[in-house]
């Protein structure tokens, strides 16, 4: 009898033992696929604060409380873009006097000359959306929407690309030069509010990662 007790407290331990094992490299997998998704989305909201800048700018609808929470996330971004460039990015910033403020605020459209726009990707999360499903609620519903969000940016951003190369046929006559600068500039606008709903969305996973993920994985 007591060797049968000793067979099932072995057994139960063997089994404890294997679910704990488990779940311990499960919550380090999501630990560490974790890191990597926030440093990808800390890249992407950097690339799309550049973005929100070069259009408003260009639009002359660039804020001072554009500029003041642009430098909140420029001077906190530690990652592999902070060059010499990024630094005088940073500098011109900070250094954004009134005149130089209105100067940029009336650049406006450019006939010619585009304003950089790229469609950006999130590569590392595409790799690991098994884990990211994984996630608390909360943190994984903002990564699974700021997806979502990217997705209809980047289709917008081909359809302005494809608006301003239309800008050089010389066939086009004034009046519809008009309107396709006016469609380029509604598509500009609509790039920038996409943008920002994502960079809150951003914000948002620091806070939700700091709490939710911590008590999942603790």
């Amino acid at each position: 009898m007591d060797s049968i007790i000793t067979l099932l407290i072995g057994w139960i331990l063997g089994i404890a033992s294997a679910v704990m094992i488990e779940r311990i490299g499960t919550a380090v997998k999501t630990k560490r696929t974790s890191d990597v998704v926030q440093t990808e989305l800390e890249e992407l909201r950097l690339q799309l604060v550049l973005h929100v800048f070069k259009i408003k700018s260009r639009l002359g609808t660039l804020s001072r409380e554009d500029v003041d929470a642009m430098k909140v996330i420029a001077d906190n971004y530690q990652g592999a873009r902070r060059n010499d460039q990024f630094e005088k990015f940073c500098t011109s910033l900070n250094e954004m006097v009134d005149a130089k403020f209105d100067a940029i605020r009336n650049m406006g459209f450019m006939p010619g000359r585009g304003i950089g726009l790229k469609t950006l990707g999130t590569p590392a999360i595409d790799n690991s959306i098994e884990v990211v499903g994984g996630f608390p609620k909360p943190y994984r519903a903002a990564v699974l929407e700021i997806k979502q969000i990217l997705g209809r940016f980047n289709q917008e951003v081909e359809v302005s690309m494809q608006l301003h190369q239309m800008t050089f046929d010389t066939s086009i006559v004034d009046e519809n030069r008009q309107a396709l600068i006016g469609n380029i500039e509604t598509s500009w606008t609509t790039l920038t509010v996409q943008a920002e709903e994502a960079i809150a969305l951003i914000n948002k996973t620091d806070e939700y990662r700091a709490s939710t993920l911590k008590s999942f994985l603790f």
